[in-house]
């Protein structure tokens, strides 16, 4: 018999992604309070999925089975752009985006409270924005609220204009990697 899967996130995305999928999972508060910084430095894909592993395992306590938890990033010019601190921040964010392309990153990390044992892998994609005016910005941001994600914008939440190019899986610019997730719950027999 499978273990339960316990989904630690706050991203209504990932939350979308598992069900459209049809995989039963409970919600549970991702309980890393302060995400330790990604050094553009290092190896991006590893403390992704570094990153990851510490939000399952930290919300893992007190659950019994698999503990399902994930991280996304952008990178524009070797700079990580993770969520805006405020709609000034947002806007500057989106400003640098447009016109360019830039790579966005997710990490997935399965944890199973029974043995301790993990899975994590990490994707990635890159996303080429349009030249966007001010006003398109400040609409977005008014009409979207973008403050809870990396890059200060959701790829299923952006006008069609605002993309000129996707390359690589429209799930990992989502923040979840469906088809690296689903070979895993296959391979291992999770739920």
């Amino acid at each position: 018999m499978s273990l339960p899967l316990f989904l630690a996130s706050g991203s209504p995305r990932r939350k979308e992604l598992l069900k459209q999928f049809k995989i039963p999972f409970t919600h549970i508060p991702n309980k890393l309070d302060r995400e330790p910084p990604i050094d553009p430095s290092k190896d991006i894909s590893t403390q992704l999925c570094d990153l990851a592993w510490e939000k399952a395992t930290v919300s893992s306590i007190g659950y019994k089975g698999w503990v399902l938890a994930a991280d996304t990033i952008v990178i524009l010019h070797g700079e990580i752009l993770g969520k805006p601190s405020s709609k000034k921040h947002a806007f500057k964010m989106l400003k640098s985006l447009s016109g360019q392309q830039h790579t966005v990153m997710t990490a997935f990390c399965f944890y199973n409270t029974e043995d301790t044992g993990y899975l994590y892998k990490s994707d990635t994609a890159s996303v080429r924005f349009s030249t966007l005016s001010e006003r398109e910005i400040k609409a977005y941001i008014i009409n979207k609220n973008p403050l809870d994600k990396a890059g200060s914008y959701g790829i299923q939440d952006v006008p069609q204009h605002f993309i000129d190019e996707i390359d690589g899986n429209y799930q990992t610019i989502m923040g979840l990697p469906m088809s690296l997730l689903l070979q895993f719950i296959r391979d291992y027999d999770i739920v």
